[in-house]
């Protein structure tokens, strides 16, 4: 029988920005809380802010130093990929290093100018 743990080794993500999808429960939330632990700042993208408020005030009540930032995305709604895509907080305001985990699946790498070109990554 296979057995898991929620512990896993993340190296130091200081300089990266992660944009994480669906990041106020499940495996949003726990990759969020990992990656936070790990030094990167966290934009924690949800469509409902009240639980994603609710999620970041976790995150930093187990990493105090956690850089979390909760932002409204509904990945249905063109409409709201493209505001949320606009606003200065997300990653094309920051020259670090981004990384998205959208829907579970993990994207990261590369030059932020060029990050929404790539077929490798997540399509904002």
């Amino acid at each position: 029988m296979r057995t898991t743990t929620n512990d896993i080794d993340i190296p130091d993500q200081t300089g990266t920005l992660a944009v994480v999808t669906g990041a106020n429960s499940g495996i949003g939330f726990g990759v969020s809380q990992r990656l936070a632990a790990a030094g990167a700042m966290v934009i924690l993208a949800v469509r409902n802010t009240d639980k994603g408020n609710q999620a970041a005030q976790a995150i930093r009540a187990a990493s105090p130093h956690a850089q979390v930032v909760v932002e409204q995305l509904d990945l249905a709604s063109l409409a709201s990929v493209e505001a949320f895509a606009a606003k200065p907080r997300t990653f094309r305001a920051h020259r670090q290093t981004p990384a998205v985990a959208a829907q579970s699946w993990f994207f990261a790498g590369g030059d932020p100018e060029q990050f929404d070109e790539s077929p490798r990554r997540h399509p904002l």
